[in-house]
């Protein structure tokens, strides 16, 4: 059996995240980087994202606020999770559902994982929800 490369092309940086992170750090928020790259993969799977934040004050966990979105109602929870799961994996983690945390309260979904990466540091969306 062989070792998987770290260097694996599915784990390079593409040309558009290297853009993304110049563009961040010129504006003095590179560590929001992971933030804005969780808060797109959720955009394009239906959620209007208000929140990412990785917390300072726990290792590695991630809090997230959701709207629904175009999310089916009562659908959100298991489509949340799915959701993290799937850029995780992106991301080279196997992490299992179960671990990941959703509250649902009318068309807000709060999310908490654990995920190594990222600094501390708050993304904060402002268009709200549509009614």
């Amino acid at each position: 059996m062989s070792k998987k490369s770290s260097e694996s092309p599915r784990h390079m940086p593409t040309h558009c995240q290297e853009v993304l992170k110049a563009f961040l750090i010129s504006r003095r928020v590179g560590g929001l980087f992971h933030n804005c790259r969780l808060a797109n993969y959720l955009q394009r799977a239906g959620f209007e994202v208000k929140l990412v934040e990785k917390l300072n004050h726990h290792g590695d966990v991630w809090r997230l606020v959701l709207w629904r979105g175009k999310v089916a109602k009562d659908h959100e929870s298991d489509w949340a999770k799915v959701s993290i799961r799937q850029f995780l994996k992106r991301n080279g983690i196997n992490y299992p559902k179960q671990e990941i945390c959703t509250l649902v309260e009318g068309k807000r979904i709060t999310v908490a994982f654990n995920w190594i990466e990222g600094r501390p540091g708050t993304l904060r969306l402002r268009k709200s929800p549509q009614m």
